[in-house]
């Protein structure tokens, strides 16, 4: 629904207390007018982006032809009673441009959106940073910008492992231990909204990170091919979960779980699996191999051949 701006107490001024015109207004008379459609349409068009319809428009001419009224109506012989009238104006139109600014930013701020700062816990390496940012969350996949602006202050548990400065940029002391847990808080008028960075050892976790499907091996062949449908999105974190989307799509996954990975034998097993599409003759315990940006899954199927070819490996890249 789209929100009009109305001015009742300026409208009576200049319709109700100014007498009929005895002498043409002059251009500068016709100035308040100006500022006054445009308050009207700036806020309007600020409490509703991505509007569909004429309405603030409309409105917004409505407020200047009353104005225009006004002002015609206003050249009256009680020159004294006229006089006033302007001054009043006068000053409410200042007071008006005073709260401008203000009121931008509260049509900018507010909204009933969920605000958010991150859907999962962000890992974050030791002597490193990450720009936090506030988000308003309209729907599943539907996430907007909260202008910096809006924040009036970012926060962070007491840690001694990091601290976040004035625009919400994280900082990760060296040091900090794995698995480490921070709250970050951003304030946003009378709401406070908050997420987690986790400090990890990425010796520790070779696998976290996001990885494509680019082979496969089956099981009766000499060497591998290229999938039929390769597994597109391949997420680990470092707080031993996972999750698997052949087609990835804003925040869709097929399904998702637990992982355990010990690093010295490569031994790796997913467990816990539930989603949207958990596919049949899952193979969920095997090896995994990392080097460089390459890791290959031996004895893992984490989606089955389309061909129902038996797999042995599974080979994905960064």
């Amino acid at each position: 629904m789209t929100t009009i701006f109305r001015f009742p107490c300026l409208a009576f001024v200049l319709t109700c207390c100014f007498g009929s015109s005895v002498a043409s207004p002059t251009s500068n008379e016709y100035a308040p007018c100006h500022k006054l459609a445009a308050y009207s349409l700036t806020a309007c068009l600020e409490q509703n982006p991505g509007y569909v319809n004429d309405k603030c428009w409309k409105e917004s001419k409505r407020q200047n032809d009353a104005c225009y009224a006004g002002v015609r109506e206003s050249h009256r012989p009680d020159k004294a009673k006229i006089a006033a009238m302007k001054k009043a104006e006068a000053a409410h139109m200042e007071t008006q441009a005073k709260r401008a600014p203000q009121a931008a930013k509260s049509a900018a701020c507010t909204g009933t959106a969920s605000l958010m700062l991150w859907d999962r816990i962000q890992d974050v390496a030791p002597a490193s940073q990450v720009q936090a940012r506030v988000y308003r969350a309209h729907r599943p996949g539907y996430i907007e910008d909260v202008p910096q602006a809006c924040v009036d202050a970012w926060e962070i548990d007491t840690t001694p492992h990091a601290a976040v400065d004035k625009n919400g940029l994280i900082k990760i002391q060296a040091g900090a231990p794995d698995g480490t847990l921070i709250t970050v808080t951003a304030v946003v008028g009378d709401e406070r909204v908050s997420g987690k960075v986790r400090a990890f050892d990425a010796s520790r976790h070779p696998l976290r990170g996001s990885w494509k499907q680019v082979g496969e091996h089956p099981c009766d062949a000499t060497v591998e091919r290229i999938p039929y449908d390769p597994i597109m999105e391949l997420v680990f974190d470092a707080g031993g979960r996972f999750s698997v989307t052949q087609r990835p799509f804003e925040s869709y996954k097929d399904y998702w779980g637990e992982y355990s990975h010990d690093v010295a034998s490569g031994a790796v097993t997913f467990s816990n699996t539930k989603g949207n599409k958990v596919p049949p003759d899952l193979q969920l315990q095997g090896s995994a191999k990392v080097a460089g940006n390459e890791l290959v899954l031996n004895d893992v199927v984490l989606w089955p051949a389309p061909d129902g070819v038996k797999l042995c490996s599974l080979r994905f890249t960064r």
